[in-house]
């Protein structure tokens, strides 16, 4: 049990990891935001590519950019939306 917070899971947690081809990743992850969410947001850095989805509820892209655009790049905008229910 979290001994901050009333609930049956782990405060904080971090992870670090490296994949066979030696690329290396880590994820952070709290429950300790006071008084309520403050942020969620996904950042993926690679050697040929940048994207940040952010936002309350991650829900918001921010950038995304690849070094091959794609036909579907112009259309991921749209898929950022407003929420309110956090």
């Amino acid at each position: 049990m979290s001994i901050t917070r009333d609930i049956e899971v782990e405060d904080t947690g971090v992870l670090n990891v490296r994949w066979r081809n030696g690329a290396l990743g880590s994820m952070n992850v709290t429950m300790l935001t006071y008084s309520k969410n403050l942020k969620g947001s996904i950042i993926i850095l690679g050697e040929k590519s940048s994207v940040y989805v952010g936002g309350i509820a991650a829900n918001d892209i921010r950038l995304w950019e690849f070094d091959k655009p794609k036909d579907y790049d112009r259309k991921i905008h749209e898929a950022s939306y407003k929420t309110a229910s956090i």
